[in-house]
């Protein structure tokens, strides 16, 4: 398996992906103090980092990175919101052009959010042929993608825990507009090549609008794969 996720919540979201050949992270949601206490290796030992919006819970420590010289890969409407220019170690990424990292293949591809210019990432290993595709913080799924072993996908609320909740009507209409539901989740991976999926990562559940137990066993229910809930 290519990915190892240490936090995936609105209060801050790191994942690791590695090869055996090259390591990057995914995200850098959270303090540098807790992104070094998580992460089983040293910030040197990873090749770059991929960022896919600028919201804090998902690139509060870009600017950090970067003063430490790791390179980051963003597109340019996420990197207009979060640098006043560009700098040394920073890397513009155009959604559906492909770019290489190590033994990493990556393509980008547009997610749907309130946020400047967001994207999800297709990465394949040249090393060992795995592909995962990551996709976070979107109301829907545009693509298809052939050839997954590896998913991870933003499952964030369920409808009716949502018409149940006693959250301001503010809060739950942006929910419903910026993030995926299990039931569009599930839609899409009914849809979904899984013929090689080896593991569904269930991403960025809501605390307030989400169950892990009831997700995780629905989900598995429906695909028949191994289905994990990334810890918050």
């Amino acid at each position: 398996m290519l990915l190892t996720p240490f936090a995936s919540s609105s209060r801050g979201n790191l994942y690791q992906v590695d090869d055996g050949a090259t390591r990057i992270l995914l995200e850098c949601g959270l303090t540098m103090s807790r992104i070094r206490k998580l992460l089983p290796y040293k910030l040197g030992d990873y090749r770059a980092c991929l960022v896919t919006h600028e919201h804090k819970d998902h690139s509060r420590s870009v600017p950090e990175l970067l003063r430490r010289g790791m390179d980051l890969y963003m597109t340019n409407g996420t990197a207009g919101t979060l640098l006043d220019a560009p700098v040394p170690g920073l890397h513009i990424v155009t959604p559906g052009r492909q770019f290489v990292i190590g033994t990493l293949r990556i393509k980008p591809f547009a997610t749907v959010h309130d946020s400047a210019e967001p994207c999800g990432f297709l990465i394949r290993s040249m090393q060992t042929g795995e592909v995962l595709a990551f996709a976070t913080d979107t109301s829907v799924m545009r693509y298809r993608f052939p050839g997954m072993t590896e998913i991870a996908l933003e499952c964030n609320f369920s409808a009716e825990l949502l018409a149940a909740s006693q959250l301001p009507k503010a809060v739950r209409e942006r929910a419903a507009h910026t993030h995926l539901s299990l039931e569009s989740a599930c839609c899409w991976l009914a849809a979904a090549d899984l013929s090689k999926v080896q593991r569904i990562w269930l991403c960025h559940l809501s605390a307030a609008h989400g169950s892990a137990a009831d997700f995780a066993r629905i989900v598995q229910q429906l695909t028949g794969i191994d289905t994990r809930v990334c810890d918050a």
